[in-house]
């Protein structure tokens, strides 16, 4: 369907996805409530093109910030459950409990899930359709 896809104020548009630094930090588990209470989750690196994506949102801040990556049951897993491919990001430290995932730059990086750092969510953007599109001729 033809339309525009839209983001809420302060979130930015980038291939589909709309995305959005915090301005504070805190832990991990302190990211992903604020993350929720917007309707949105800790971001999930799917390919190095979202990767790309939260590097246009973080504005190529030296500092890292928090993903949707976490230990659990000694894997490394991402908040939608998926598995974490070290084919893809490359080989992260073993998954002890209480660490969580960073991306500093191009890469992903691991920090005890206390540490304080800003965090990026990322949710589905508003999808305004116009009627009147493909009903003209």
């Amino acid at each position: 369907p033809v339309g525009c896809k839209l983001c809420p104020q302060d979130w930015q548009l980038h291939g589909g996805r709309c995305y959005w630094l915090s301005k504070e930090s805190g832990n991990w588990t302190r990211g992903r409530k604020s993350c929720k209470d917007q309707g949105s989750e800790l971001v999930v690196l799917k390919n190095e093109t979202e990767m790309e994506n939260v590097e246009s949102v973080t504005g190529r801040i030296s500092q890292s910030v928090w993903v949707g990556l976490r230990s659990r049951q000694k894997e490394w897993t991402w908040v939608d459950d998926t598995p974490y491919d070290p084919h893809r990001f490359g080989v992260l430290q073993e998954p002890d409990k209480g660490f969580c995932g960073t991306l500093k730059g191009k890469s992903l990086e691991v920090d005890g899930c206390d540490s304080d750092h800003k965090w990026v969510c990322q949710k589905a953007p508003f999808q305004l359709s116009s009627p009147t599109v493909g009903k003209l001729g």
